[in-house]
């Protein structure tokens, strides 16, 4: 069954923007906020990703994993993009906040469509995370996925997501022939998940790799 998406229903006041009510929305709330966030940085570099790459951050939320990112990009190789305005908001306020994060000169970037429309001249990127988002996606969110992320990607360009459980053989159908597919249904050793906060229940694999061919 799809599970049908509600993430432009947060919103948040300043009161509970200041108290960082809003990491209470991303699954293992402020508890779990900065592991969960490395848990992704660590994800990426182990499937080859280096500060030279450009990386897209689909569904970057608050930033709970983009300020590791950031960090580690070199200067303007991070694009945050993301549904809930408030969300965005939020982040962009983190960045301005830290001089660290600001000198990389990342970009947030809202949109007000939630099919993964890209804007014509939008750039292309190396690599790319949609972590816990499709999940959260209906079927017909997730064949727009397959099909619009060709315009932000290029030859040789790796994008994962998580939680990939959903990955039918019917929808594997609607997938693109420019895609290869590949699927991770372990841990690495290093970076298991349970050393970074998530419960033997909470399984977010396998990870689904879709790497560009042509």
């Amino acid at each position: 069954m799809d599970q049908v998406n509600d993430w432009d229903e947060y919103t948040f006041t300043e009161e509970q923007i200041k108290n960082e009510d809003y990491k209470a929305t991303i699954g293992g709330g402020k508890e779990q906020w900065d592991k969960r966030g490395m848990y992704q940085l660590l994800c990426m570099a182990h499937f080859g990703m280096t500060p030279e790459h450009t990386f897209i951050d689909i569904g970057c939320g608050p930033l709970r994993a983009g300020d590791y990112f950031i960090r580690y990009l070199e200067k303007e190789n991070y694009t945050g993009y993301e549904y809930n305005r408030d969300y965005t908001v939020i982040a962009k306020r983190i960045i301005e906040a830290n001089n660290q994060l600001k000198s990389k000169n990342p970009t947030i970037y809202h949109t007000v469509s939630n099919m993964f429309e890209f804007s014509i001249g939008f750039p292309t990127f190396d690599y790319g995370l949609a972590f816990s988002v499709l999940n959260h996606c209906t079927d017909e969110q997730r064949i727009a996925f397959f099909n619009n992320i060709k315009s932000i990607t290029h030859p040789g360009s790796r994008i994962f997501f998580s939680h990939g459980f959903w990955l039918t053989d019917e929808l594997k159908e609607q997938i693109p022939d420019i895609w290869a597919v590949f699927r991770y249904e372990e841990n690495h050793p290093s970076i298991s998940t349970e050393s970074f906060g998530w419960k033997p229940h909470e399984i977010i694999y396998p990870f689904i790799e879709f790497e560009r061919m042509n």
